[in-house]
């Protein structure tokens, strides 16, 4: 049987937003965290639009399940997205071709029927940018 990280790992890597909205109920919000109030999507809808988005961002996404935690409508998902830059980012800047591994967390509620009704993904932007070579390591 398919646990709820293993559905959603499986969901984006299947590149098919009719199959990553079908993990949401019909009103659910997903907030990708630390993007700005345009990163926040209602509806399955915006959800899809959402997942063509990140396809218009690379070609070649792929997600990892690394741990999940369900308590009753609650949930946590930790993945490991890798990808390439392939195309335009949502603010216009131009694709740079280079592979990323970034870190991240879903946090959410679910319903009754087990879909998910609110999602937060948590991303390090700034590693993944400097990964990009949009920015520089500010450690560095």
């Amino acid at each position: 049987m398919s646990t709820l990280g293993q559905a959603w790992v499986d969901a984006w890597n299947s590149h098919d937003p009719d199959t990553v909205a079908a993990l949401f109920a019909e009103d659910a919000t997903v907030d990708f965290m630390g993007g700005g109030p345009q990163f926040a999507v209602k509806g399955l809808d915006a959800i899809k639009e959402s997942v063509r988005a990140y396809q218009g961002w690379t070609n070649d996404g792929s997600f990892t399940l690394v741990s999940e935690l369900v308590r009753e409508d609650r949930f946590v998902i930790e993945f490991v997205e890798t990808a390439t830059n392939t195309g335009k980012m949502r603010r216009q800047a131009p694709a740079t071709n280079r592979r990323y591994t970034c870190p991240g967390v879903a946090v959410g509620r679910l319903d009754s029927n087990g879909k998910i009704t609110e999602e937060r993904d948590y991303m390090d932007r700034v590693d993944l940018f400097v990964q990009l070579g949009i920015l520089t390591d500010p450690l560095s």
